[in-house]
């Protein structure tokens, strides 16, 4: 599995939780790191799409999302999505409505609604190794704008990454690895401010590729670097139809 040089490592003070001050630093980083994690950009994992697998498919695609944030005071964030991609051109368009869902006992941190429209793309994909054990290495591209409706305004976003995996060939089950560097930002309401910023983000995982490819799951983590911010742990679904188009 790739890694990366370092990973910037930092505890979590709730910066989360909408509607709660945000004091970790710089305003604008609080945005951005606001308007990343409360909509589907940074809620959930990267999916096994096909900027992951380099699998193109001619048929349509329904993506399930699952994302969790863990508090140090026994409190979580959960967030659902659900979705669907198609192809366009040599890349798939998607959209996601989903909710985030803080669990902190009462009323303080109710949930919002969120959404995001994507577009995922293989830019290239290498072979290596020896005929009976050849893995690819693929290289790809997602892009996405994202939307929030939290209680105290609106929150947008917009977010690049280039997520990297290795995918072995040649199997009814293949399981696969990844990292996808990334960069983004947005606008998020901040101490009854409007505010803008922009973000470093990171993922890694793990995935799976089953029944002839069709079915695809993947398990890991997210972060967009705040000092004081926090990993998100999830799961993502992806079944898409229609036959092989590489």
């Amino acid at each position: 599995m790739p890694r990366p040089s370092s990973v910037v490592t930092a505890l979590l003070t709730g910066v989360c939780l909408p509607g709660l001050p945000l004091h970790a630093q710089d305003p604008s980083d609080s945005a951005g790191y606001r308007a990343l994690t409360q909509t589907p950009l940074a809620a959930f994992v990267p999916g096994p799409t096909a900027s992951l697998t380099g699998i193109h498919r001619s048929g349509p695609a329904l993506q399930l999302r699952y994302g969790l944030v863990s508090y140090g005071d026994n409190t979580f964030t959960h967030s659902f999505g659900l979705g669907g991609d198609v192809a366009v051109g040599s890349g798939r368009l998607g959209i996601m409505g989903g909710d985030y869902h803080p669990a902190c006992g009462n009323d303080t941190c109710p949930g919002h609604f969120m959404a995001a429209l994507t577009y995922s793309d293989n830019l290239l994909g290498a072979t290596l190794g020896r005929p009976g054990s050849r893995a690819t290495i693929n290289v790809g591209l997602d892009l996405g704008v994202g939307y929030g409706a939290p209680h105290d305004g609106t929150l947008l976003a917009a977010s690049a990454s280039m997520p990297i995996a290795l995918v072995p060939a040649g199997r009814a089950v293949r399981f696969f690895s990844f990292v996808a560097p990334g960069l983004g930002g947005g606008s998020a309401p901040v101490n009854g401010r409007t505010e803008q910023g922009l973000r470093a983000r990171f993922s890694a995982g793990v995935g799976v590729l089953l029944l002839d490819e069709h079915l695809g799951a993947t398990v890991g983590v997210d972060r967009v670097f705040l000092r004081g911010g926090n990993w998100v742990a999830g799961v993502g679904l992806t079944w898409t139809g229609g036959h092989s188009t590489r």
